[in-house]
């Protein structure tokens, strides 16, 4: 069938288990009816990559850019896909408590260039977000179950 939306949403590197594989997970599964869905990655879980591709396109990135309307950034965690996928519109996903992340971990938040909106998960990661950085959340969307 097609979709007049394509999304990718990219993760370097997704676990066997974890919050955000569970997000891309049900993204995927929720969004498969609406939308055109590719998981891009460049590493990732065999048992998770088969339960994400009852529902989407896997690729691996390699040195192949990819196109689509709207590219989702599943977590500001790993390495970045670069300029390796091309969408119009940029979604950094946020899923963490940034305050806590920045104290315990040593972490700091890199905004992509090419990121047009950030999306929260909670209200309380949405307020941790803005007062760690100088970003504001465009969007709160709960967590998919």
């Amino acid at each position: 069938m097609g979709y007049p939306h394509s999304i990718i949403i990219y993760a370097s590197h997704l676990n066997g288990i974890g919050g955000i594989e569970t997000f891309v997970v049900n993204f995927c599964k929720r969004m498969a009816l609406h939308a055109a869905i590719t998981f891009a990655y460049d590493t990732c879980d065999a048992k998770t990559r088969n339960a994400i591709s009852a529902y989407a396109k896997c690729h691996k990135l390699g040195a192949k850019v990819l196109h689509a309307d709207t590219l989702i950034l599943a977590t500001a965690w790993g390495k970045s896909p670069g300029r390796r996928i091309v969408a119009a519109t940029q979604i950094q996903m946020i899923h963490a408590d940034y305050v806590a992340c920045i104290t315990d971990w040593d972490f700091k938040y890199k905004k992509d260039s090419a990121t047009t909106h950030h999306v929260a998960v909670s209200n309380h990661v949405a307020r941790q977000f803005e007062i760690a950085t100088p970003y504001k959340i465009d969007k709160l969307i709960y967590n998919l179950l």
